[in-house]
């Protein structure tokens, strides 16, 4: 979704739900007030999984989880946005995709917030005024 001329701003989350090319879902709605909140004029999203489901428990039933474009469109999404926010949520499923191992590596990450197990929070179930911190990627790489 882009509405100016000026920098992007990249999600990475979960899964896609009901959001298209045209249409935004509540999900895709939040992150564009975020980002625009945050003066930026678009924003970009990538997904842990390319399964379409309102539902991440579906995830764990499905073959394919990633598919196999996924690092072309991650990175192509890197090199067009300014700054990368982890919003993943805190689904035990998130370290199953070997995308969040290439978004673990990234030098700069940022997110909403993070639960009190360090993961990224989703941008549902943020204050609509939270700022972007750093994540705290050496809290979560212990972890893996």
């Amino acid at each position: 979704r882009i509405w100016g001329s000026g920098e992007l701003l990249l999600f990475i989350m979960l899964n896609p739900s009901t959001a298209d090319a045209s249409l935004n879902d509540p999900t895709i709605r939040r992150c564009m007030r975020f980002a625009e909140g945050f003066g930026y004029s678009g924003l970009m999203v990538v997904n842990l999984f390319t399964r379409r489901t309102p539902s991440p428990k579906a995830l764990s039933e499905s073959a394919e989880k990633i598919g196999s474009d996924w690092e072309r469109h991650f990175r192509a999404a890197l090199m067009r946005c300014a700054k990368v926010v982890a919003a993943w949520g805190a689904s035990p499923l998130a370290g199953d995709s070997p995308a969040y191992n290439l978004a673990m590596r990234l030098n700069f990450l940022y997110c909403l917030g993070t639960t009190k197990e360090g993961h990224p929070r989703h941008p549902l179930y943020v204050p609509g005024n939270q700022g972007l911190i750093e994540y705290g990627l050496e809290k979560m790489r212990r972890k893996v």
